[in-house]
């Protein structure tokens, strides 16, 4: 999402008694306004990322419908291009994984086909992923 009202923590006081909340806030450099992130013991931990774009929007909106959830969760390529923009060490190796898993799920074409959205430090990153792959 982009809604700034996810960063607030009275947005998720009704879930306090049910799990653990951390919000972490961007500062105005970050590329995120932040993240949300809900942590039960012996549960994978949850985050809900909070962009500042449209195009991060967008790729929300393109988002699949969980049955489980009432809320999309972003498709593979989004979720490539929302890696690539944040660019870490830790966003590179999960895309190589993503890759690895699901290369013939056209991950790659989808990912070219929206790549043009991204600044040019993501654009190279992207470049070099796949130049590693192709070793």
């Amino acid at each position: 999402t982009n809604d700034p009202r996810c960063l607030t923590p009275s947005m998720w006081t009704p879930l306090s008694g049910h799990c653990e909340i951390d919000i972490r806030r961007g500062d105005e450099g970050d590329p995120l306004r932040g993240v949300v992130r809900f942590s039960r013991p012996g549960e994978m931990d949850v985050d809900i990322v909070v962009g500042r774009h449209v195009w991060q929007q967008e790729c929300v909106e393109r988002g699949v419908a969980m049955a489980a959830l009432e809320a999309k969760v972003v498709g593979l390529p989004d979720l490539v291009l929302l890696k690539l923009y944040a660019g870490g060490p830790q966003d590179a190796w999960d895309v190589h994984q993503i890759l690895g898993l699901h290369a013939a799920a056209d991950v790659p074409a989808a990912v070219e086909r929206r790549l043009s959205m991204l600044p040019k430090d993501a654009i190279t990153l992207w470049r070099r992923i796949l130049a590693e792959r192709a070793r």
